[in-house]
């Protein structure tokens, strides 16, 4: 009686010897010029709209409000306001273009240098902010330190 296992054992043993033999030089096969590439299909941006206006229990106020359109520009802003009445707004562009920001505020030591080509506009803080700021810098005469 013939086994029927046979041939497929003879045939496993040949497919798997004639995986491993070359069937050309390496320096003979055919390599394409053109790099292959899968192009993916990609969706037309969608137009958005969303915001936010928070307050905490210390008192400080912030918000932020952003919205895109069919070209997929971003536009908005975002921001603070604190209880002794300093404030930022950051208004910012993002498009083709690039992203660009104009920040506004008062906060004590903020300079207009323009980086990052963001535009500041600077104005003079609170009196209750640069007060508090002085405080920092008054002596403590009676300051108790534990070594």
């Amino acid at each position: 009686m013939v086994s029927l296992h046979f041939p497929f054992i003879t045939f496993g043993i040949l497919a798997t010897v004639s995986a491993f033999v070359p069937t050309a030089p390496l320096q003979q096969q055919y390599v394409s010029a053109f790099p292959i590439r899968q192009v993916l299909p990609t969706q037309a941006p969608q137009p958005y709209e969303f915001g936010y206006e928070s307050l905490d229990k210390m008192g400080t106020k912030q918000h932020r409000h952003e919205s895109s359109d069919p070209t997929g520009a971003v536009k908005g802003s975002y921001g603070f306001v604190d209880p002794i009445g300093m404030y930022r707004r950051v208004e910012y562009v993002a498009d083709v273009d690039g992203y660009r920001a104009t920040i506004q505020s008062n906060e004590p030591g903020l300079t207009s240098n323009g980086p990052a080509s963001a535009a500041f506009v600077v104005e003079v803080p609170p009196p209750a902010a640069v007060a508090q700021g002085l405080a920092y810098l008054t002596p403590q005469v009676n300051a108790k330190f534990a070594f």
